[in-house]
């Protein structure tokens, strides 16, 4: 073999030799991303979309109060409301759904579903991207929006008891929930009326009057810290029962079951 035919072997072999090391590098850095990524993924239950291990990032619920009726405006407000929650959701926040009902024993949410995520943040090599996203619209999106276009369609009742729905959502959402952040997020007129305590016959009635009765001891809740956002359902015909002095009464109350009123927003 010539010198030459003997160099050019050796350069072959060398370049030979670089190519395959730098496709096992590929290979090696390409399986380990895709490990990586695939540590990420996380075991749902089919009912909630909620983690199996238990983990929720944000605890939120969504409490309708329909025991009035509404006008359009405030309709439209209760829609964009959860709009916003929607587009705000972050990955594997729970979302609870309550309404308020005549019995109290009823008061369990009609819907509880964790975020699972709509892909945005996922990479192509990795993920299908349009499934994340129509499972997240079916399985999170639309059942939000068909739970809460149920609640508005409710037939009116004679008793509002709404501090006994509160107490329902410190029960079966707060008071043993681990997540760091918490919301309540409250569409009612506030309007209380039950054979205990009603803002009918006693209008703008100070807390203090009944924050050491019988009754409030039995509706007080454990809101474990939760902050407090009220679209507040505001009508004429009860314009002497509403307003500051009313706020003021449910200010004490959250701060007597450990929540705070972080924003209150008057629809009219």
């Amino acid at each position: 073999m010539s010198r030459r035919r003997a160099n050019k072997k050796k350069k072959d072999d060398f370049i030979g030799v670089v190519l395959i090391a730098i496709a096992l590098v590929v290979v090696f850095v390409g399986g380990y991303y895709f490990f990586s990524e695939n540590k990420k993924l996380v075991s749902r239950n089919k009912e909630d979309n909620c983690r199996v291990d238990g983990f929720v990032a944000k605890e939120s619920v969504l409490l309708v109060d329909t025991t009035d009726s509404v006008n359009p405006t405030q309709y439209q407000a209760i829609k964009n409301k959860l709009e916003d929650m929607l587009e705000n959701a972050i990955v594997d926040e729970r979302i609870s759904v309550y309404t308020i009902t005549e019995d109290p024993e009823k008061n369990s949410p009609i819907l509880v579903t964790c975020n699972p995520g709509d892909g945005a943040d996922k990479s192509e090599w990795t993920s299908n991207k349009r499934r994340l996203k129509d499972k997240w619209e079916k399985k999170f999106k639309t059942k939000l929006e068909d739970a809460v276009g149920g609640i508005l369609d409710s037939d009116l009742t004679k008793q509002s008891p709404i501090l006994d729905a509160i107490k329902s959502v410190g029960v079966y959402s707060f008071a043993a929930s681990k997540a760091e952040s918490k919301q309540l997020v409250i569409v009612s007129d506030l309007l209380h009326h039950t054979a205990g305590l009603s803002h009918y016959r006693t209008p703008k009635i100070a807390f203090s009057k009944v924050k050491d009765s019988p009754y409030l001891a039995s509706v007080l809740s454990n809101l474990n810290g939760a902050e407090i956002e009220i679209l507040y359902l505001t009508r004429p015909k009860d314009h002497s029962r509403q307003g500051r002095t009313h706020l003021l009464f449910w200010e004490k109350y959250f701060e007597k079951s450990n929540g705070s009123i972080t924003n209150v927003i008057n629809v009219n």
